[in-house]
């Protein structure tokens, strides 16, 4: 007489074969569920790559805008706010930043003057402030230096640029004025232009961090492009593979690959309602979460499937009268 055990080994060699003894085909389970594993994990991770690229790529990176920053943009463009920087394309974006740089290097040169700073060759009285003028465009200068009793000691045009040539421009159309221009501008020492101390660069350098992902380059612009499709084109070609190798068949990847394309695109879907919602860069967790999280849930819903039904067929089996 057979025991219990003996009836349950049996019962699963009648449904499986002898396979379910073999250690081959136990390495066989192992690595099907490893590669079950990675494609979900590469699934996620590309939904993830094509959320960033619909939503959060060429966009200002507002954590990295400082106040100066922030009051120069105000100034060199009254009307537009900086999420505007946004819809525009990279080689507009680069005209702006070149308005928005001069401003901002006259605000940090006003700011500086203020606090009691020597700007270069520049330093405020006793008594005295520095006030930019009101207009972006006001035509001769850019800064007045105020004494105590409200008079003007002098006005000065200020200039962020590496062009000699275009000082040289400013002082001939506005001889009376001097110019106070960054430190690469003023290196050749003509008596009205000024040094600031302040090179070009380090203005650039400052402004390019938040503008980083609107000025990316030819090969960050392709990947953006194609991005958003990756996750359907690897999902072909991972499924696609297999067939080739005779490790499953056609309709079996057709199969998968639906099912997986369907999940990677309900999770770019739940993705992209957070962005659109204003979450920002949450939206990216989201993506991942919701993609690992179907193919979680449909491990767990099949195995408590499998682990019902082997407990009915074990019931099954003990309630069977004894031979």
């Amino acid at each position: 007489m057979g025991t219990d055990l003996d009836e349950v080994r049996n019962h699963y060699v009648d449904l499986y074969g002898d396979a379910v003894r073999s250690a081959d085909r136990l390495q066989e389970l192992h690595d099907e569920y490893a590669r079950r594993s990675e494609a979900s994990l590469l699934d996620a991770i590309t939904a993830t790559a094509a959320i960033d690229a619909f939503f959060l790529s060429d966009q200002i990176d507002l954590g990295q805008v400082t106040p100066q920053m922030r009051r120069a943009f105000a100034l060199a463009f009254p009307n537009k706010s900086l999420s505007d920087l946004n819809d525009l394309s990279p080689e507009s974006a680069k005209g702006w930043r070149a308005a928005w740089k001069g401003k901002f290097f006259e605000v940090v040169v006003e700011d500086r003057l203020n606090a009691g700073e020597q700007v270069g060759d520049l330093r405020l009285g006793l008594g005295q402030m520095a006030r930019l003028a009101d207009s972006p465009t006001q035509p001769g200068f850019d800064l007045e230096i105020v004494n105590s009793d409200r008079n003007i000691a002098e006005r000065l045009q200020l200039k962020a640029t590496d062009s000699l040539r275009y000082v040289k421009e400013a002082l001939e159309k506005y001889p009376d004025i001097r110019v106070l221009a960054n430190e690469e501008a003023a290196s050749d020492h003509i008596d009205a232009i000024l040094t600031s101390g302040i090179r070009g660069e380090a203005i650039e350098g400052q402004l390019a961090a938040p503008l980083a992902d609107l000025l990316d380059s030819p090969v960050g612009e392709l990947f953006e492009n194609i991005a958003p499709g990756l996750p359907f084109v690897l999902i072909a070609i991972t499924e696609g593979a297999p067939v080739l190798m005779g490790r499953q068949t056609f309709q079996q990847a057709v199969e998968r690959a639906v099912r997986r394309g369907t999940r990677t695109g309900a999770a770019i879907g739940a993705a992209a309602l957070a962005a659109l919602a204003g979450a920002g860069v949450l939206s990216l967790p989201v993506v991942l979460l919701t993609r690992l999280g179907m193919d979680r849930h449909q491990i767990g819903s099949g195995l408590v499937r499998k682990l019902r039904s082997d407990r009915a067929q074990l019931e099954s089996l003990q309630a069977r009268p004894a031979c």
